[in-house]
């Protein structure tokens, strides 16, 4: 694993003005709904995978993001990850985790770096699930 690459991803996340009223905030679910348009090319408040392509495209990567396509290989690009790490991540088998607040994937990707493990169910007993999230 590229810990740089995973610290990258975890500043930048940290950095996400995730408030209603952000263009780009954070969703692991859906789009908002109420926000029509976005400056990410998937018209979605972006989930990890999605702030990882954006990452890829910000890098100069001249691929164009679809929403849901390639989140692992976008994640797998930025952290150095094996696939299926990525797709734990990206594609959580803790359904509570679609509904999970920033600073919870902020926390389970420390998890990640620190000790090699996606525990996405501690993350949001921790830090709970999103204000934001539209179902």
């Amino acid at each position: 694993m590229n810990i740089n690459g995973l610290n990258r991803l975890i500043n930048v996340l940290k950095a996400v003005n995730d408030s209603e009223n952000s263009l780009l905030g954070f969703d692991m679910n859906t789009a908002y709904k109420d926000r029509c348009s976005t400056s990410h090319d998937c018209g979605s408040a972006c989930c990890i995978g999605g702030w990882c392509q954006k990452m890829v495209i910000d890098d100069g990567a001249k691929v164009k993001p679809v929403a849901n396509r390639d989140l692992e290989g976008a994640f797998q690009k930025i952290t150095g990850s094996d696939y299926d790490t990525a797709h734990k991540v990206c594609w959580p088998d803790y359904s509570p985790a679609y509904q999970a607040s920033l600073p919870a994937a902020i926390h389970m990707l420390e998890e990640l770096r620190d000790y090699r493990i996606v525990d996405w169910k501690t993350a949001v007993e921790l830090y709970g699930k999103s204000e934001h999230i539209h179902e």
